[in-house]
Order: structure tokens, then sequence, then C-alpha cells
């Protein structure tokens, strides 16, 4: 009996240390995420309005307001995707650093994520249902996630 009482006890302070680590990760990140929108933000976003107004003005296939909307809209889209996939950008390392931690806040968004990407089932589930799966999922975030 006492040696259930201490494999308990042992199972809840690593459960304890591990809650714990997760809660610091998530204070960091908030941190992080407050310092870039307080620092970065406004430049990022001056940046990608010069990119998109310089691409836009060399265009002359352009003729109505509307195709101008279109446009500029994918131009921010591929500005921005781009910014996702640069390597020492901010979002890059945040998307990376989700990948430590143990538990999710709403699992089912990135289930959706994922399946929106054209991963299988298989690939982010429990064998044979349709439960989210976060510790095999997020072995799926790569470059190819990005």
């Amino acid at each position: 009996m006492r040696t259930c009482k201490n494999f308990r006890d042992l199972w809840e302070e690593l459960e304890q240390k591990n809650l714990a680590r997760d809660r610091d990760e998530k204070l960091g990140l908030i941190d992080r995420e407050k310092e870039f929108v307080e620092n970065e933000q406004g430049r990022q976003q001056d940046e990608e309005d010069a990119h998109v107004h310089e691409i836009i003005s060399l265009r002359e296939d352009i003729e109505t307001d509307e195709q101008k909307e279109m446009e500029t809209a994918r131009e921010r889209l591929l500005y921005m995707a781009k910014s996702l996939k640069d390597e020492e950008g901010i979002w890059y390392q945040l998307l990376m650093d989700m990948k430590k931690f143990k538990v999710i806040k709403f699992p089912r968004v990135l289930q959706t994520v994922f399946y929106i990407l054209g991963y299988e089932r298989e690939d982010i589930c429990e064998p044979g249902t349709n439960k989210f799966w976060w510790k095999l999922a997020k072995t799926r975030i790569n470059d190819y996630f990005l």
C-alpha cells in the first residue's frame, strides 16, 4: 500500500512540475507577444504597407479600384505568408515554441488548421478515433506546416 502511495505522490509531483513549467513558458510567451505588439507590430505594418504600395504602383495592368483592392489584398497575404516562413521572424519562433507545450487550449481549432493544410486524420488523431492527439500533432509542426 505504501508503494502505491509513493508512486501516487511521485506522479503528482511530476505533474505539478510539468504544469508549472508549461505555465511559466506560457507566461513567457505572453510577455514576448506583449513586447512584440509594443515594439515590432507598428514597424512591421509600415514595412508591409511600403512593400504592397511599391508592388501595386509598379503594376500597369490594374485598371479599376476593385482590381487594385484585390491585388492589394493578394500582395498583403503573400507578404504575411513570407513573414511566417522567415526563421528569424517572431511568428516562426512563436509557432516553434508552441511545440514545447504539453497541453493546449482549443485543440479543435488547431485540428481544423491541420485539416485545412491537408493533413490526414491518422497524422493528428488518436488511432481509430477523431480525437485530436496533441502529442502526435505537434511533431507535424515544421516548415511544411508553415
